[in-house]
């Protein structure tokens, strides 16, 4: 698991493979705060190679969300990640723009191969983000987010947020802990009333198309719909809002959903073993399909655990396909 620690002070002094540069879409705008702190001190090399990017690949800016990489100039860091936070609206949850700034910079830290990251508080400062909520935001996306980074610095610019960071790390970590208990010994205690799509003995070919078993929680069957194969991602808060934001039904969620994935896997193992390749591959992808459904689960876990994490409005964005036919789907 990645490590997060706290520090209080500059960024632009961190010792880490990265630092995390809460830009603006032009790239080329150093101005005050975190951007301008870190061109300053970086050097003329950082502007320089962002100039070349809005020359050649970003032609419009960077968009909001989205992370590139430039050299870290004078900087004691390999490289400088620069993303565009969103600012923050009354009448739009715009919180999963901001998580995806700390996701997509992991993921490009991942294609540089740095182990070390340094992150400031993204859309906290002039963007006008309330401090609980984005230090909610930030840890609940590093703590959720797949990534090789050892090692996450969250540097804030003073005590107030140093102390919110901390007291919120510790927060997770503790929650992290309960909830892996439960899992510590592999598969969970089998649970009886838990209802099993694996195959069993007493299935014959002439069977009937196959129906979702009726004692399976709507919900999960609902997740499980909506990611058959992996193609669209859902949100965190998509998510949430499809179990209800109920703790305590995710995590026997995640109960289900980890008992499915293993004996899938395990009927897959079988299949290889009596060279039924096409059956190994029909199981392998159910197992691949609750082990998508039991991560998209432990994110939404993470917000909804945390008290004053922000709920995604009914009048949030529906951009997607997902987001419309969730709008169908939950109750108003």
């Amino acid at each position: 698991m990645t490590v997060i620690e706290i520090v209080q002070g500059d960024i632009t002094r961190q010792r880490v493979d990265a630092i995390v540069n809460a830009a603006n879409s032009s790239l080329l705008d150093g101005g005050g705060g975190v951007d301008g702190a870190i061109k300053r001190r970086g050097g003329p090399a950082i502007v320089e190679e962002c100039r070349t990017l809005r020359a050649t690949t970003l032609p419009k800016g960077l968009a909001e969300g989205a992370a590139v990489a430039t050299a870290a100039g004078q900087l004691p860091a390999k490289w400088v990640i620069h993303t565009v936070g969103p600012g923050y609206s009354r009448q739009e949850d715009r919180s999963e723009v901001l998580r995806s700034c700390y996701r997509r910079s992991l993921a490009v830290a991942d294609e540089l191969g740095a182990a070390t990251v340094a992150f400031p508080l993204i859309s906290s400062g002039t963007f006008g983000w309330p401090m609980g909520d984005a230090v909610t935001q930030a840890v609940a996306a590093v703590r959720a987010t797949r990534t090789n980074v050892r090692v996450v610095k969250f540097v804030a610019y003073d005590r107030e947020a140093a102390n919110l960071l901390r007291r919120t790390v510790d927060l997770f970590s503790a929650f992290t802990v309960s909830v892996d208990a439960r899992f510590a010994d592999g598969l969970p205690p089998k649970n009886d009333d838990v209802p099993s799509r694996a195959p069993t003995d007493d299935d014959t070919e002439d069977d009937e198309e196959e129906e979702d078993d009726p004692g399976t929680p709507p919900a999960l069957l609902t997740l499980m719909h909506l990611d058959q194969d992996g193609s669209e991602s859902l949100t965190a808060y998509e998510v949430a809002s499809v179990c209800g934001h109920d703790r305590d039904a995710v995590l026997d969620y995640l109960q289900i959903t980890k008992e499915q994935e293993v004996v899938w896997l395990e009927h897959a193992e079988i299949a290889l073993d009596e060279g039924d390749s096409e059956e190994a591959d029909v199981c392998d992808h159910e197992s691949r399909s609750w082990a998508r459904t039991y991560e998209s689960l432990r994110s939404a876990l993470w917000l909804i655990a945390l008290p004053g994490a922000t709920r995604a409005a009914p009048v949030a964005a529906k951009h997607t396909p997902t987001s419309r036919l969730l709008a169908r789907m939950l109750p108003e």
